[in-house]
């Protein structure tokens, strides 16, 4: 008998043991498939959670870039900060770059780095080489500012024209990513960030410095080097490491999580040899008591029932990762649950009455129905139960749980139970609310201004598309286009916080005006675009362009001050599938109105195209022009009304166009301000007048003054001094005549300080064109000039029936020669005008009847034959220093 037992223990052992390895091999690559699954998902979870930085981090930067004024891209990034660094505290700094890729403006660091080069940059390169692209995501780099490795991202800065006028450049450091806070598996996972655009890898690890050059994964470098995102699959062959790589959807970035090979398989390995190990000693006893006898085989198959249920318990365990676990017995509804579940309730496990119904009452009502309905079809057809609900705990705490279960039999073989888990994901559940209001936010800052509340560009192209859901393509639709007149002004005289008070104004007024028939968004710096759709929509939009003009011409209390301003409007009508055509129509639209002399509407027309196509072409040649010497000058004599000695002559700027011939300022002036080349075509005009007037000195005839025109705002250009210091030698008189005369009384105190710097170096000051309605009684006395230059219909039409000068022509002669001021006459046509002007007290006459305007050459000429004819005398010849 002993002998016997000793051979049913043997062989209750051996089977029990081959038994125990099937079921730990099996359940070991169970567990496997399951640590390299939740890998799979914490891979996705990552990549989720760079997408929704990045998405942030690409939105700011476009943002940005979509705020900052082309044509003053430093103040305007300047004012920008506050809110930028308020919104978007993880930019560690955001770079300002001018197309020569030179940093205008450094936010965050205090503009440490103003002027220097970046040009040789990646995050600079890509935007000039490709403007059309919306955002670059370039490799992370060393800053050559402070050594320290930064993730750049960059936009396009574009003007209305949409032209690249520059590059907005935001950095983030290794915080910003926050590893530490994605879900992942074990101490020893790996997290690499990707960024596609460069196929570089980047390591996230805690332990390691922030974005290393290469990611190290184990003891093997990963080095994807040029090959592409897309040929990698998702189990990257890493040596040692099991890992997924997932790439974001438009984000430019990917994810590498991985994990040691041999921690996954001991990690496996151990689960499955435990159940291995707890199958073999069951199966072996199992097999011992029924070798023993039929007396305990209803045990024995209790126990294997039993066996099967803690097996299904430990399985449910094992993937769920300790969430809480509960049975129900379905026929008569008794449930038990362990800590977690009593945790994730907050009930007490001494009070709780363990049944369903206890269960059901826990359930939020707004959930209970459909969450009931949803396990009584699981318990009808014996399927597994999946389902999302909330509840209330005792404490009247709102949580969402997952749930998640399967239908087995009991542990007596005729009951049926219902095992499963619940997952507490009231934390997840916030979390993707706050993605979804963070996405909201981000969307709405991404299409509205943030001084005025209004539409941005992007939110008026948004609000095109969304009308295009509305009417058809062919849809009547008129665009007006506002702009404020001379808003720099206001700028100057309230500052800037004034004037963004008055944008603010600008554009409630707008909306106001509109109402529900349009809408209004702020699409630059002072510029406010209107979209209206619907029938009679010229007439419509042109009596609500009067009725806003008239609007603005309303004052509008700042502080202690009146801001008074008024505003002009282009308007274009046309079909709805043009709206982006229709806003460039609107701008020429407005460039008319402004040309026409601003405070008013005009309507969009062909012929506006067309001059503006012109001005386009006249642009590009004066540029050309420049470089290629076009630009001259032509010198007009002036004389001694009473000797009728050469006194001077007024410097004439000219251009010698290739197929138009030679023009004259008004033709191309206005297009060289707008380009900004005034500066450099007062330097050629002054430069050629000096030389000029040391020709015409090696020929005998001397100039004792040279008068050129110039504008207030060149007068406020601190490079005007330069250009006059390093003018040529020139013994004479340099006087500049006030191209627009403008009431002093209200100028800057920046003009009077440089008209103060250019008397030191003896310029002398003229006013031209007194008496034409433009200058003012307060122009002499707050400008004191040298010299009044009277305006040319005043002498030409400056007599009266009995051929005596007009009374006005005697109050401004009078006027000057009380306040000591010398006059000059233009438009000296005849004798009689000559003698008319000598007689009146004039000092200076200059016109037709003296010469027209000549080149050196003619000059020469002219003199000489006035001489000759005992007309006009040169004086004496000086010397000239240099020549």
């Amino acid at each position: 008998m002993l002998n016997d037992l000793w051979k049913a223990l043997l062989l209750s052992v051996m089977l029990g043991c081959i038994l125990g390895v099937a079921v730990g091999v099996r359940d070991t690559a169970r567990n496997k498939a399951a640590i390299v699954s939740d890998l799979n998902r914490d891979a996705l979870l990552a990549v989720d959670t760079v997408e929704l930085l990045a998405r942030n981090l690409r939105l700011a930067v476009t943002t940005v870039a979509a705020n900052i004024d082309p044509d003053n891209m430093a103040d305007s990034a300047v004012q920008l900060w506050p809110q930028l660094s308020e919104e978007w505290r993880d930019f560690r700094t955001v770079l300002i770059i001018d197309m020569s890729g030179t940093i205008a403006a450094d936010l965050g660091r205090g503009g440490a780095a103003v002027g220097t080069d970046v040009s040789f940059r990646d995050y600079f390169r890509e935007i000039v080489t490709d403007p059309s692209r919306i955002y670059f995501v370039g490799a992370p780099i060393i800053s050559q500012f402070d050594g320290q490795w930064v993730l750049p991202v960059s936009a396009p800065i574009l003007d209305t024209d949409r032209v690249l006028r520059g590059v907005v450049t935001a950095s983030v450091e290794y915080g910003y990513f926050e590893p530490d806070a994605w879900q992942t598996l074990g101490a020893r996972t790996n997290l690499h960030l990707l960024a596609l655009e460069t196929g570089s890898v980047f390591d996230l690890d805690l332990e390691h410095p922030l974005l290393a050059p290469q990611a190290r994964i184990g003891s093997a470098a990963l080095d994807i080097g040029t090959q592409h995102i897309d040929d990698l699959p998702h189990g990257l062959p890493i040596p040692g490491q099991t890992a997924f790589v997932v790439r974001t959807s438009h984000e430019g970035l990917g994810v590498i999580v991985s994990r040691p090979t041999d921690e996954i398989d001991a990690e496996a390995a151990k689960a499955g040899t435990f159940v291995g190990s707890l199958t073999g000693i069951l199966s072996a006893l199992m097999l011992f008591i029924f070798l023993r006898g039929r007396v305990m085989l209803r045990r024995v198959r209790a126990d294997a029932r039993q066996l099967r249920l803690l097996q299904e318990r430990q399985r449910l365990a094992t993937s769920a990762g300790g969430i809480g676990i509960w049975d129900l017995e379905i026929s008569s509804g008794k449930v038990v649950w362990d800590a977690l579940m009593h945790r994730c309730y907050g009930t007490d496990p001494a009070t709780f009455p363990a049944t369903f119904e206890a269960w059901r009452e826990r359930l939020h009502p707004a959930d209970m129905a459909n969450t009931i309905a949803t396990f009584q079809k699981a318990v009808k057809t014996g399927t597994d139960l999946t389902a999302k609900f909330r509840i209330l705990t005792p404490q009247g705490e709102e949580r969402t749980l997952q749930a998640s279960a399967s239908i087995t039999e009991g542990p007596d073989g005729r009951s049926k139970h219902m095992i499963g888990v619940n997952l507490d994901i009231t934390r997840e559940i916030a979390r993707e609310m706050a993605l979804k209001d963070a996405l909201e936010r981000i969307e709405h800052d991404a299409t509205h201004d943030a001084l005025t509340g209004i539409g941005n560009r992007r939110g008026f192209f948004y609000h095109v598309d969304a009308l295009a859901a509305r009417y058809r393509e062919d849809a009547p639709t008129a665009v007006l286009l506002l702009d404020i007149d001379q808003y720099k002004m206001v700028n100057d005289v309230v500052g800037h916080t004034g004037g963004d008070h008055l944008l603010k104004t600008v554009a409630t007024l707008l909306e106001t005006a509109l109402g529900a028939d349009g809408y209004v968004a702020r699409i630059g710096g002072d510029e406010f675009a209107m979209i209206l759709c619907g029938a009679d929509l010229e007439n419509r939009a042109q009596t609500m362009s009067e009725r806003i003009l008239a609007l603005c011409r309303e004052p509008v209390p700042y502080k202690t001050m009146t801001i008074r301003y008024t505003a002009s409007i282009g308007i274009a009508i046309g079909k709805l599938s043009a709206a982006h055509r229709l806003l460039e129509d609107a701008d020429i639209a407005l460039y008319a109105a402004k040309n026409s002399g601003r405070n008013q509407s005009q309507l969009y027309s062909h012929e506006m195209r067309v001059k503006s196509e012109q001005k386009k072409h006249l642009a590009d040649d004066l540029t050309i022009a420049i470089e290629q010497g076009q630009i001259g000058i032509r010198l007009q004599p002036q004389v001694c009304a009473r000797s009728e000695t050469l006194s001077g002559a007024e410097v004439l700027m000219r251009w010698w166009h290739p197929q138009r011939g030679e023009l004259s300022p008004p033709e191309f002036l206005p297009v060289a301000t707008e380009l900004g080349l005034l500066p450099e075509l007062d330097r050629i005009m002054m430069k050629q007048a000096v030389e000029a007037a040391k020709t015409l000195a090696r020929q005998g005839i001397v100039l004792p003054s040279l008068s050129m025109n110039i504008s207030v705002e060149r007068l406020t250009q601190p490079d005007l001094i330069a250009d006059v210091a390093n003018l040529p030698d020139y013994p004479g008189e340099l006087i500049f005549e006030l191209l627009e005369a403008t009431d002093f009384s209200c100028s800057h105190q920046d003009v009077f300080a440089r008209i103060a710097e250019l008397r030191d170096l003896g310029v002398k000051f003229a006013v031209d064109d007194f008496g034409s309605g433009h200058a003012s009684l307060t122009t002499l006395l707050a400008l004191n000039p040298d010299y009044v230059k009277i305006d040319k219909r005043l002498v030409i039409e400056g007599t009266t029936d009995a051929a005596s000068p007009s009374p006005f022509l005697i109050t401004i002669s009078e006027l000057c020669h009380r306040l000591d001021i010398a006059t000059i006459a233009e438009g000296v046509e005849t004798r009689e005008t000559v003698d008319m002007m000598a007689a009146l007290g004039a000092d200076i006459l200059q016109g037709f009847f003296i010469a027209k305007p000549l080149n050196v050459p003619e000059f020469v000429t002219w003199s000489r034959q006035e001489a000759a004819e005992g007309g006009v005398t040169a004086p004496r010849e000086q010397p000239l220093n240099g020549g």
